[in-house]
């Protein structure tokens, strides 16, 4: 993996972990951002509810609060005082049916223009009554409401006010009662109203958008037996029904006021703002609740909006990173692309970098380094093709010599010994086939010294030129060795010696490579003149070879094809491969 690395360029490497430490930053500013939000959304959802609970609260306490205040009033009057003295037995605190118009008229009256409680009551010791106004019939009905009773035993005496927790009454109603005592003779006799459970619902259960509660919102009463007291928003029947499994009633000391994060009655996460309403014979918990996931919908929204931003963000500044950097690390790569022509012998190159900064000038030294590579290798390159040329003049000229001195001189020796011998032939008696036989093997070594005073230097390119010199080679190969060769060319002479002698060794050179390695049976030579460029072209049908292989091994029939070639000025290409032959082309300038 780390070798991959290692070969990935800097540019992407500097673009990929600036990339990551941006998405790394915004991952954490997101993260931060996000948390915070969070909190101060359930802070302030916190608060919210709270708010909304104390003012359920208020409004309850002053529902309550007033109907306290009603029957004490009403219980505080002359005229009431009067007319419950009158109805009760001092001897057995029993009320007398009566027919009082005044006062039936007073309470139905009363009744009436309240709406909000069901019926006006009496608690004696010897049990409890409702008072019904009529005309025309007796006034109070005896009630069985054990329950209520017992409540009231125990709490008579303790407070002038009893507030009662909802019960169902004998008409299977949900009610609850508020009692006080009545200040007459007798000690222990209470009057209350009875209200109905709906009056509670109206004040805890409304569907007011503005109410601060949104979509999953309520405020329910529950009592300590975990019933709910009131209407649940999303259950019907809910009171005294659906049991609330807030952790707060596990806890012996519970805080009168507080919030938390629990799971309803309905098993929904909530946030929930709780408080105690204490009323001394009562005592109840009242909730305001909201389901997490909408509490939370603002924050959801800005996560989401954070995602889009952030990936927004990461690719604008990723995008932007990567142009600077590109245009940072630009520079860099010109270098190492000018460095990799280098490596390929390519001396003559330059980084061009306006800019003047630390990149500037190593561009600037590594140009004056690449000149001055340059510089030298074309002054080695200078002095090798003058020290090549001077080898090849040299064994030209030595070979010219040699040719000069094996035709002049000893070929001159050898006719001439020849010559010798024919003239003694037939003065003797036995000795003439051995003379024939010397001047045979005479005749030959005139011969062979002749073809090597020719290949040495070929008298023909004096004579004849070029043109004539190929001609006659390619035919003493094609006789010697069987193969056909065919010579084309639009050139009549050339008449620099030293061309046409660099020329001919070429073709030489090839033709000799040819017949020593590539089993050919036909060659085909071209010299052609076009715009002032002499072009030479030798192809065969031979084995072929690997070009870069034979290039490696430093072939001295290549390789002195090449350096007469470039002592020309000129340019060599060698192609080849197995099975498809060979094919040599040469250009070099009209000179």
């Amino acid at each position: 993996m780390f070798k991959k690395l290692n070969n990935i360029s800097i540019s992407y490497k500097l673009s990929g972990i600036i990339t990551l430490l941006i998405i790394i930053s915004m991952l954490f500013v997101g993260i931060f951002t996000y948390t915070t939000n969070k909190e101060a959304i359930i802070s302030r959802t916190y608060e919210q509810l709270t708010s909304v609970r104390f003012e359920k609260t208020q409004r309850l306490v002053n529902f309550l609060n007033t109907k306290v205040l009603e029957i004490g009033q009403f219980a505080n009057t002359s005229d009431a005082v009067s007319i419950f003295d009158c109805v009760i037995n001092n001897d057995t605190a029993t009320p007398k049916s009566i027919k009082i118009d005044e006062f039936n008229r007073f309470i139905g009256d009363y009744l009436r223009m309240q709406g909000q409680v069901n019926r006006f009551l009496i608690y004696s010791d010897s049990g409890i009554y409702s008072i019904n106004p009529s005309q025309t019939t007796d006034s109070f009905d005896v009630l069985q409401l054990p329950e209520l009773k017992r409540f009231i035993d125990n709490n008579a005496n303790k407070t002038e006010t009893i507030i009662s927790d909802l019960m169902i009454n004998d008409k299977d109603e949900i009610v609850f009662f508020i009692f006080t005592e009545l200040k007459c003779e007798k000690n222990g006799i209470y009057i209350g109203f009875e209200i109905p459970s709906h009056q509670i619902n109206n004040i805890m259960l409304e569907d007011n958008p503005y109410n601060g509660l949104g979509a999953s919102g309520e405020v329910y009463l529950v009592g300590d037996d975990r019933l709910m007291r009131s209407q649940s928003r999303f259950v019907d029947n809910s009171a005294l029904k659906i049991k609330v499994p807030n952790p707060i009633f596990d806890n012996p000391n519970p805080e009168k006021s507080g919030t938390n994060m629990v799971l309803d009655y309905r098993d929904v996460k909530v946030l929930s703002s709780y408080g105690i309403i204490d009323w001394g014979s009562t005592q109840w918990l009242i909730f305001a609740e909201i389901d997490y996931k909408e509490a939370l919908i603002p924050v959801d929204a800005f996560r989401d909006s954070m995602i889009f931003l952030g990936l927004l963000g990461t690719l604008m500044f990723t995008a932007v990173v990567m142009i600077l950097i590109f245009t940072i690390t630009k520079p860099v790569a010109k270098l190492k692309k000018a460095a990799d022509e280098i490596a390929e012998g390519n001396y003559n190159v330059q980084v061009h970098v306006k800019n003047n900064d630390e990149i500037g000038q190593l561009s600037h030294t590594f140009n004056q380094m690449s000149q001055k590579i340059d510089e030298q290798k074309k002054k080695l390159d200078y002095d090798r093709m003058n020290r090549v040329q001077e080898m090849i003049d040299w064994q030209e000229n030595e070979r010219q010599r040699l040719s000069r001195e094996l035709h002049d001189g000893i070929g001159q020796l050898l006719l001439s010994v020849k010559m010798r011998l024919g003239r003694i032939k037939g003065k003797t008696n036995n000795d003439d086939g051995i003379i024939e036989d010397t001047q045979n093997i005479l005749q030959q070594t005139v011969k062979d010294v002749r073809d090597i005073s020719n290949n040495l230097m070929p008298s023909v390119l004096k004579e004849f030129g070029l043109i004539k010199g190929v001609e006659n080679l390619s035919n003493d190969v094609s006789l010697n060795y069987n193969i056909d060769i065919e010579f084309e060319t639009n050139i009549d002479k050339i008449d620099n010696l030293k061309v046409s002698t660099y020329l001919y060794r070429i073709i030489q050179e090839a033709l000799t490579n040819t017949i020593k390695h590539a089993n050919a049976n036909k060659i085909d030579i071209k010299l052609i003149e076009q715009n002032d460029v002499i072009k030479l072209e030798i192809k065969d049908n031979g084995k072929g070879f690997i070009t870069e292989a034979m290039v490696k091994s430093h072939s001295n029939g290549l390789r002195n094809i090449r350096e007469r070639s470039k002592l020309l000025n000129g340019t060599c290409k060698i192609s080849s491969n197995i099975d498809q032959g060979t094919e040599i082309f040469v250009e070099i300038p009209k000179q």
